[in-house]
């Protein structure tokens, strides 16, 4: 998985989370320099057995760092 890197102005390409386990979706978005919140389970330990089915920002939309994306994750 590669994850887009900030661009010269200091926005970064959110990338595609969606069919992601919550766990590679976070570790994606954190090297992107972006923060997420997942909504639809409440234990983290589950987040290598649910698949994220939506994000609250769509792929390709430019948003500075730190920028939080809500991803919804089904089990």
């Amino acid at each position: 998985m590669i994850a887009p890197k900030a661009e010269e102005n200091g926005y970064i390409t959110v990338p595609s989370l969606c069919g992601l386990t919550a766990t590679d979706a976070n570790i994606i978005a954190t090297n992107c320099g972006l923060n997420i919140k997942i909504v639809g389970v409440t234990d983290d330990k589950a987040y290598d057995s649910v698949t994220v089915t939506n994000q609250s920002l769509p792929y390709g939309a430019k948003v500075e760092s730190g920028t939080v994306i809500i991803l919804t994750v089904l089990k």
